[in-house]
């Protein structure tokens, strides 16, 4: 008996160590639970509440979970509830007791949410905005090596009465290598990081009162993000909108099956924001637009382009952007008795370089070259440059038109104007410099055997006047003996209640005016 002697106390000493072990765990166990609670207590600002059915915690594997959480986050000075988030689990894994005790840091391999409901009440104004920032107490740094968030819904809305502002069927977020401290905790990306991946289905946004924005897919990958199947549709029908507003707005129908933009990079410098990028490419964009011009007109102050880029409330640049295979309608309705009028672009290809509002004054010319397609049959070309820096927003505008029936333009001039033309332009050529306030054109127009029929009300011809209009009208650009081509030279105003294409139209109207009624010279 005496040989078990041993045994029996080294299975003590082991039961002991064992029980020792045991209790050592379940007491770190305990011991972190209490402070994961403690943290999650107190590391919040006061307006922000968090509920969870229980945390578990894995001291051997460095693992905590935390069941069932309900967050949410009130209006500052106020018991308005405007932010709720729901979520099944929210799991840690790999945490470092070593750097915890010894590096004063929290380090995380991974924290996995899932399953996750968003819910915020935009009713916030901009000064109440300003307030609801407070600083948290972050007593040690935190590392976590991967965050990935995934099979989350969100909705935003808005206290009116139609108040969905934007929706998230299902949305998946990891982001890798974050740190957080006390100083980048309180700057206005309050971390750091290293990739991203972004994966979203299904997003809507209200846009306005009358445009509703959604797209099928988002991918933001590092410095890429692509979007598929885009649209911004007015929800109202193009009669609809016509009862339901006071000044005209164009009823739209955008559909872009994908555009992506590249080598994406943001931030602030200092309080102000900065986004920029290497390449914006949409593909096969198809644009609707209807305006009733029945409704009163718009008179607020349309800004040109040069100066809308150079009024964006942040530092915006964009090397390089690509339009591919674009196709744009647009229809003016002018008379109740008559149909809108329609013009179109097709098969559009645009290059465009330094769209932006950083580039040095007469450092980079912001330049946009388009070729397509006019009413179907007519190949166009243009280049159009101007100098976002310009105070004066200079620009220059030139084309090119081949070779049309002048019956085409006939399904926007009959509604529109009242007159039909006949005849063949073989070719025009145009020039436009101007700046905000006004522009000079050249023409030349190669053109034969062209017409003008002046319609009544009954859209029937008016001999009498069609007869006068084609007097002053020069029929065969080849009656001149100085060449194939006549000329002219014309000026335009610009009306700051209109857009730029109106302006543009303008010169273009003058300048045929000038070439079909002048003596064919400049």
């Amino acid at each position: 008996m005496t040989i078990f002697r041993p045994m029996k106390k080294i299975l003590i000493v082991f039961l002991t160590l064992l029980i020792a072990f045991v209790a050592g765990v379940i007491g770190l166990n305990q011991f972190f639970k209490n402070k994961i609670i403690y943290f999650l207590d107190n590391a919040l600002a006061n307006n922000i509440e968090l509920k969870y059915d229980g945390v578990n915690v894995d001291t051997w594997g460095g693992g905590v979970t935390l069941k069932d959480a309900f967050l949410t986050i009130k209006k500052r000075g106020d018991t308005i509830v405007n932010t709720k988030v729901i979520t099944e689990k929210i799991s840690f894994s790999g945490l470092s007791y070593w750097e915890y005790f010894l590096k004063d840091r929290v380090h995380i391999e991974e924290i996995h949410v899932d399953d996750n409901s968003i819910w915020f009440l935009d009713d916030t104004n901009n000064e109440s905005r300003d307030k609801m920032g407070g600083p948290i107490n972050l007593g040690k740094e935190i590392n976590i090596d991967r965050l990935t968030i995934g099979n989350t819904t969100l909705k935003i809305l808005k206290p009116e009465k139609d108040s969905l502002f934007l929706q998230v069927a299902r949305a998946s977020f990891t982001i890798e290598n974050i740190i957080i401290d006390r100083d980048i905790v309180r700057r206005r990306i309050p971390l750091n990081y290293s990739d991203m991946l972004l994966e979203a289905d299904s997003l809507f946004l209200k846009m306005n009162p009358y445009d509703n924005l959604t797209i099928g897919s988002v991918r933001l990958e590092k410095e890429d993000v692509v979007f598929k199947n885009t649209k911004i549709s007015t929800k109202y029908s193009k009669e609809e909108l016509s009862r339901k507003i006071n000044i005209e707005r164009d009823h739209i129908e955008l559909e872009i099956p994908e555009f992506g933009i590249h080598k994406i990079a943001w931030g602030f410098i200092q309080d102000t924001l900065f986004a920029k990028a290497a390449l914006m490419r949409i593909k096969q964009p198809k644009l609707g637009i209807y305006r009733d011009k029945l409704v009163a007109d718009d008179e607020t102050i349309k800004p040109i382009y040069s100066k809308m880029l150079r009024s964006v409330p942040f530092h915006l640049m964009l090397d390089s952007l690509t339009v591919e295979d674009a196709s744009i309608v647009y229809r003016e309705k002018v008379k109740e008795a008559q149909p809108a009028g329609e013009i179109s672009f097709s098969q559009l290809e645009i290059q465009g370089a330094n769209l932006g509002n950083t580039y040095k004054r007469g450092a980079n010319t912001t330049k946009l070259a388009i070729k397509g397609v006019f009413l179907d049959t007519a190949p166009l070309q243009i280049d159009w440059s101007f100098d976002v820096q310009n105070p004066e927003d200079v620009f220059n505008l030139k084309g090119f038109m081949g070779e049309m029936p002048a019956a085409n333009i006939n399904s926007f001039t009959e509604p529109n104007l009242r007159a039909k033309m006949t005849g063949k332009v073989e070719r025009v050529y145009f020039n436009i410099n101007g700046n905000n306030d006004g522009s000079n054109i050249d023409m030349k127009m190669k053109y034969d055997n062209f017409k003008i029929a002046i319609l009544n009300k009954d859209s029937k011809k008016n001999k009498f006047f069609s007869a006068i209009a084609n007097l002053f009208v020069s029929s065969d650009s080849r009656d001149k003996d100085a060449g194939e081509y006549r000329s002219g030279r014309g000026h335009a105003e610009r009306d700051k209640t209109k857009s730029f294409f109106n302006y543009l139209w303008l010169n273009l109207k003058d300048g045929l005016m000038k070439v079909l009624l002048g003596n064919g010279e400049k």
